[in-house]
């Protein structure tokens, strides 16, 4: 009995795809990556000689997401103990699925959604449920509404990772 649930979890997390890297293409604007192309060569060189001489990268930092934390608190007026932070989106969602998620969550999101997230949820056996987007880009609101009173977590990227579409700002009325 046992070996059939390792067998069928080997199974399982082999079908999971891992992290691919983009292909490197020249004299194209890629933005699916973080490249940032606003700022020059020379400000990036700037800024890593000015914080080369600004800190020891031998050292941990210490106290660096605290006093981001107490501005954050401050500027948002919350309670300080009610912010989260992490080393980008991949690990806030990874942190927010496998504390706040089981197998008996529902998690409800646009298909197609960001991978990684899809990703996650698969490794930690959380089930979700997709609302495709149109042909022509739209997703319907008043499905996902209907669907989201059965869902513990919404997920909706904006913008769309990967399609790009970007939500308009709206206000629903009931």
């Amino acid at each position: 009995m046992k070996k059939d649930w390792l067998d069928k979890k080997i199974k399982e997390f082999s079908s999971i795809g891992g992290y691919q890297k983009p292909e490197l293409l020249h004299d194209a604007l890629k933005l699916d990556s973080n490249e940032n192309y606003v700022i020059s060569k020379q400000f990036q060189q700037d800024l890593i000689t000015n914080a080369k001489k600004n800190c020891d990268v031998r050292e941990y930092p210490l106290g660096g997401v605290e006093r981001l934390i107490n501005h954050l608190s401050k500027f948002l007026k919350v309670n300080p103990s009610m912010i989260g932070v992490g080393n980008g989106s991949d690990q806030i969602l990874d942190l927010i699925l496998s504390n706040f998620a089981s197998k008996q969550t529902q998690v409800l999101t646009s298909n197609p959604t960001f991978g990684f997230f899809e990703e996650r949820c698969k490794l930690y056996s959380i089930p979700v449920l997709a609302i495709p987007f149109s042909s022509d880009m739209t997703l319907d609101i008043k499905e996902f509404l209907i669907v989201s009173k059965n869902a513990d977590i919404l997920y909706l990227d904006s913008p769309n990772n990967p399609t790009g579409f970007q939500f308009q700002k709206m206000t629903y009325k009931n």
